[in-house]
């Protein structure tokens, strides 16, 4: 089968809706795999929706075909993707040839990626881990809690 990819799945419109319905059956009736992501379960998509109930049979399809993860966290790691979280560590060297300070600003990026390791892993104990993508194998040196 084929893979088909939704990123923050989301329905709004019920024109979208019916137009879902039919897409995703057809997609599943050719052997089609489904990964999404979304910010509401598959129950509260299209909630409160004008004529919701032609959206009902897709719901349930989604349910019937998929499997449905729900992923959560105390963390919004959306809010962590910009410069002013502090998830971008940035070295700043002042001179050019100064080891010792080049030195001291990785030191100090290592203790911020540290701490963020430690907040987004909830102090699981990290482990070294084994991942396999598109052939390839990747050591992490540092794993834990889906971190």
């Amino acid at each position: 089968g084929e893979l088909f990819c939704f990123d923050e799945f989301v329905v709004t419109d019920v024109g979208d809706a019916v137009i879902l319905r039919s897409l995703l059956g057809r997609m599943w009736d050719r052997g089609l795999v489904l990964v999404s992501t979304s910010n509401r379960p598959p129950d509260d998509l299209y909630k409160n929706g004008i004529q919701r109930d032609l959206f009902i049979p897709c719901i349930q399809m989604i349910h019937q075909k998929c499997v449905v993860h729900r992923v959560s966290s105390e963390v919004d790691l959306r809010l962590l993707t910009s410069a002013q979280s502090g998830t971008y560590f940035i070295l700043k060297q002042q001179s050019n040839n100064n080891i010792d300070e080049l030195e001291t600003l990785f030191m100090e990026a290592n203790k911020k990626l540290d701490a963020l390791f430690k907040v987004l892993s909830k102090s699981d104990k990290p482990q070294k881990m084994r991942l396999i993508t598109q052939g390839r194998e990747i050591i992490v040196n540092k794993a834990a809690h889906g971190v």
